[in-house]
């Protein structure tokens, strides 16, 4: 379980194909970022379903996904165009080969002892404490054998630089999220017919068995 690399450099679409393509082995892709929005308004049953879930007795927030929302707040629908250029270029399908992931809920789901250690600038804490957060999110994922390329965070001294380590974590978790999914440890939200995300979680362990 070895993170190889980890980067945020604004990859385009095209920089990931060609990348996925390079690859030898099946991959298995986890995208933090809606991969199918057919509905104008409102929000997607996928992720009403997420936000009613209970991992461990706590629920996780998510935006109302609608193509009104994304096209005025993103400018257009990115996930959709990768996910296309990934079916057609790498043969990859959606619910098989590429899943849509949330990382906060991930985090949760594996840790839930870090409901209230945020790790993102989003929730208002002050560095030093997203830098401790971030530091347990890492020792913990080390603890399960994940360990690699990490974004070193001792150095960091804004917000704005803390932002890049906080990218390149969420890329490991969706890599982490798309090992559980290999091995069928997940809880999956959605059919696919407008949204299918997966939460990693960790396997069930039967003592009981003879």
């Amino acid at each position: 379980k070895q993170i190889l690399h980890s980067s945020c450099n604004g990859y385009s679409n095209r920089n990931i194909v060609e990348f996925i393509q390079d690859l030898r082995e099946q991959v298995i892709v986890s995208i933090d970022s809606p991969l199918q929005v057919e509905n104008e308004k409102g929000g997607r049953l996928c992720d009403s379903d997420l936000m009613k879930y209970r991992f461990h007795g706590r629920t996780v927030k998510v935006f109302a996904t609608s193509r009104e929302y994304m096209k005025g707040h993103y400018g257009g629908i990115r996930g959709e165009e990768l996910l296309r250029e990934l079916e057609n270029s790498c043969g990859l399908k959606l619910g098989e080969s590429v899943v849509e992931t949330f990382p906060s809920g991930v985090v949760i789901s594996l840790f839930p002892h870090l409901y209230d250690r945020k790790y993102k600038i989003s929730s208002g804490l002050n560095l030093d404490k997203l830098i401790n957060n971030y530091n347990s999110l890492v020792q913990c994922l080390e603890d399960l054998g994940f360990t690699g390329d990490y974004p070193e965070v001792s150095i960091v001294n804004t917000k704005k630089e803390y932002k890049v380590a906080e990218d390149k974590i969420d890329g490991i978790i969706c890599a982490v999220n798309s090992y559980y999914y290999r091995n069928n440890s997940f809880v999956q939200f959605g059919n696919g017919e407008n949204g299918l995300t997966v939460i990693a979680c960790r396997p069930v362990i039967n003592n009981n068995q003879s």
